[in-house]
């Protein structure tokens, strides 16, 4: 069975990390684990920030000679944590490190970035541009970092989740930005063909969101990210409850295809969002409201 961890994850000591940091930052005060940071400004308005990244994703993109899908990853990343918060994305800032890369190269890179704003109802107000063919070679690295600006009224009530609600999912356009180091591990073991499918861009879901809330009350929504579905929806639940997933919806089939290259329907689940990007929890009665796209995959007990 082909796992993650052979890859180079260490899925282990990536769960450990936070505990790490949080350790560190104890003597300051501060705190993490939501999908971004939230941070009161005055007396009824709310910033919410988030920085990531688009991962070994951009290996792909050198292998393929395909750059303009990219720069949607790296701010579909960023605003869909952001969106978490309920709090919508404001402004966008990016950073493209690069070593000897050709100039019409990096200008589909920022057209994919100009382009995920554009979905995101952002505006891309900054970033930085470093070359340094010392450190990337010919490769390079894309970094992201996000900003929303709203009210108390826009934040998503989190403790108000029960017993009961249901979560809802909203699908994935792919696999999204998580999972490459195991996705290019295959492909170089040639258990998985390399194709411009695996560049599909990450969904941005900012105007579904925002869509949503016009018919019906959200409680919380997690961004299916690194750490699969599981992990993921349980950042937003209070103590004492938990969830139970039904497992029903159809698993798109590049998924599929990687599980037959040999790696496990756990594993798979750990590491992958399987179909599902984006979850909300609701009651089950404004449940009922929200969009036919939508899938109920689980309850909370």
């Amino acid at each position: 069975m082909a796992q993650y961890r052979e890859s180079g994850v260490d899925l282990d000591f990536a769960e450990r990390i936070p505990g790490i940091i949080k350790a560190l930052m104890k003597a300051k005060g501060g705190g993490i684990g939501g999908f971004s940071a939230v941070y009161p400004m005055g007396k009824n308005n709310y910033i919410s920030l988030s920085c990531d990244g688009v991962g070994t994703k951009v290996l792909l993109a050198e292998k393929l000679g395909k750059f303009d899908t990219v720069g949607i990853d790296l701010v579909a990343m960023n605003v869909d944590d952001v969106l978490c918060s309920g709090i919508p994305p404001r402004y966008f800032l990016d950073y493209i490190g690069f070593g000897n890369m050709p100039e019409h190269h990096f200008k589909d890179i920022l057209k994919g970035v100009i382009e995920g704003c554009r979905q995101a109802g952002c505006e891309l107000s900054g970033g930085e541009t470093a070359q340094m063919p010392i450190l990337y070679g010919k490769s390079f690295d894309l970094a992201g970092f996000a900003v929303g600006i709203g009210t108390i009224k826009d934040l998503f009530p989190v403790n108000t989740i029960i017993k009961g609600d249901l979560i809802c999912g909203f699908p994935s356009s792919g696999i999204h930005s998580n999972g490459y180091s195991l996705v290019n591990k295959l492909i170089k073991e040639k258990k998985l063909h390399l194709s411009e499918e695996l560049l599909t861009p990450t969904r941005i879901y900012a105007k579904k969101i925002a869509r949503a809330r016009e018919k019906c009350s959200i409680k919380g929504a997690a961004h299916i990210t690194g750490g699969g579905l599981v992990s993921n929806i349980k950042r937003i639940i209070p103590k004492g409850l938990g969830i139970k997933l039904y497992y029903d919806w159809t698993v798109p089939e590049i998924f599929k295809r990687i599980q037959a290259c040999g790696v496990s329907k756990d594993e798979m689940f750990s590491v992958f969002n399987m179909g599902i990007g984006f979850t909300v929890v609701c009651s089950r009665k404004e449940a009922e409201k929200l969009p036919k796209e939508t899938k109920i995959i689980g309850e909370i007990i």
